[in-house]
């Protein structure tokens, strides 16, 4: 078969480091190539933002084995198999080009597979690397116990139902803990016990006359109508169920549910937090001038990435103060690292907000680093709006 051309125009007009809250992603994501049926793990350094992982271009394509070509300052090219792909990336990170590794399979046609409960990426490079015999696995998702079968590049349940682990532990209190869906296009997919199952899975931390309505309306008053939509709440959690889309029958006769964790009243405590006290409410996670004070459980576990804690500036919509909670954060961190630092790292969350709030940027900021003693503080964008602040342990 002759080469065929790909132009690829990766419209990313910024560098990665002017992108909305972007933040290392350390060995949270982790990627790896199938080839052969061995996996051979992607050791170069990741970001992840916006539900888009980033790798630098040279280094996923000497992984895989692609043949990449630099042109001049934004001009590429990338070779694999019969397929040339030339493309203009302006998305760089210390002048290094990345690319997005969704837009890197599509383009180059290698088949990427994504284990979801544990941000697990998998390029598939030939068919003797596709199936694998499994093993039964138990996941805490946030006190809720899911089983599933876990293969080398995905995971199956038992009904064919699907479900992730949702982004609240970094993100912040908007963010899910759990997302549940009921599949009619999946095959071998078993509708019945997929409504059993996930019943199950809800009855375990929400309250059950809840979970009664809940069913009721997935298993009879669903019509499976675009945008269809209902929310539940108990005294712990909010729960949005809601169509999602078909892809064999082209409409919206899948069903999706996600968990979130209901803001309750604040009881304020000094907490140890690493070492560092912070009067704040575990809970809801704010503080008295609702900061949001982030202490994992992370999905990457602490000694891995170095991650102690994360402090949401201005986080929640309701904030109406923000030079006081630059104060607060400025009295938290003063505790242990270098009061000069300290400075410099409220300076920079000054500059990430007024950026954000002018419109400067293109709403965002680069990612700043500050180091002291053994404590590293990266600071950047909030995902949806705030500021980020992320303490590392050195």
């Amino acid at each position: 078969m002759g080469k065929r051309y790909l132009f690829i125009f990766l419209a990313f007009v910024v560098a990665i480091s002017l992108m909305p809250g972007i933040s290392h992603a350390a060995k949270k994501h982790k990627v790896i190539m199938v080839k052969n049926g061995e996996e051979i793990p992607f050791n170069g350094d990741t970001f992840y933002r916006n539900n888009r992982l980033y790798l630098p271009l040279s280094e996923i394509s000497k992984t895989t084995g692609v043949t990449f070509k630099q042109q001049d300052n934004n001009s590429y090219t990338l070779e694999y198999s019969d397929i040339i792909s030339e493309g203009l990336v302006e998305l760089f990170v210390d002048k290094v080009p990345y690319i997005d590794l969704q837009q890197f399979s599509d383009k180059l046609e290698i088949e990427l597979k994504t284990d979801w409960v544990h941000n697990y990426y998998y390029l598939i490079m030939d068919e003797a690397s596709r199936e694998d015999q499994g093993i039964q696995e138990m996941e805490n998702i946030f006190g809720f116990k899911v089983n599933y079968t876990r293969y080398r590049t995905h995971y199956e349940t038992d009904s064919r139902f699907t479900f992730s682990r949702g982004p609240y532990d970094v993100l912040g209190n908007d963010y899910t803990q759990l997302s549940l869906d009921i599949n009619l296009d999946l095959e071998n997919a078993n509708l019945q016990k997929q409504y059993s199952d996930v019943e199950k899975i809800m009855r375990q931390k929400i309250n059950g006359k809840v979970v009664d309505s809940i069913m009721n309306y997935l298993r009879y008053n669903m019509k499976g109508e675009k945008n269809e939509s209902k929310d539940f709440k108990d005294n712990n959690y909010v729960i949005s169920v809601f169509s999602s889309y078909n892809y064999n029958t082209h409409d919206y006769s899948n069903k999706s549910i996600n968990i979130f964790k209901k803001p309750s009243s604040i009881i304020l405590k000094k907490e140890n937090v690493h070492g560092f006290t912070i009067t704040y409410d575990k809970n809801s996670r704010y503080t008295k001038n609702r900061l949001t004070i982030m202490d994992g459980p992370f999905e990457s576990e602490e000694g891995q990435d170095g991650r102690l804690f994360m402090i949401g500036v201005a986080y929640d919509e309701k904030t109406s103060n923000f030079s006081t909670q630059c104060a607060e954060t400025s009295i938290i961190l003063k505790q242990h690292l270098d009061p000069k630092v300290v400075d410099e790292i409220i300076k920079q969350v000054k500059l990430v907000d007024k950026n954000s709030n002018t419109g400067k940027l293109g709403f965002s900021t680069p990612l700043k680093e500050f180091k002291s003693g053994s404590y590293r503080v990266a600071v950047s964008n909030g995902p949806h709006y705030g500021v980020e602040i992320v303490i590392y342990k050195k």
